[in-house]
C-alpha cells in the first residue's frame, strides 16, 4: 500500500523519445525532447532558437525513457517543433 499523507506525489510511468541534436553553426550538440515516436539518426529536428527557428541533424535517438533517466533534467527541456525525415 502506497500512502501520500506526507506529501509525496507518485510519478507516472510516462516515457519520452529524447534526441540529441547538432544544430547548424553550434560546436555542442543539445538534448531535446521528440513527440514524434518515429525519429531516426540522420533526421532534421527543428526548435525555437533564440533567433526564431533553428534545425539541426539528430546524432543520437533515445525511445521509451523513463523522464527519471533523462540525460537533462526534462522541466528544463526544450522540444522540437518538428522532425524532417532524410529520404
Amino acid at each position: 500500500m502506497i500512502h501520500s499523507l506526507s506529501g509525496g506525489v507518485i510519478k507516472t510511468a510516462e516515457k519520452y523519445t529524447f534526441v540529441k541534436v547538432l544544430f547548424d553553426g553550434e560546436e555542442k550538440p543539445t538534448w531535446l525532447i521528440c513527440d514524434d515516436p518515429t525519429v531516426e539518426v540522420g533526421d532534421v529536428a527543428a526548435a525555437d532558437g533564440k533567433t526564431g527557428i533553428i534545425k539541426g541533424k539528430v546524432i543520437r535517438a533515445d525511445k521509451g525513457v523513463s523522464g527519471d533517466c533523462a540525460p537533462v533534467p526534462v522541466k528544463r527541456m526544450r522540444k522540437t517543433i518538428a522532425i524532417i525525415k532524410e529520404k
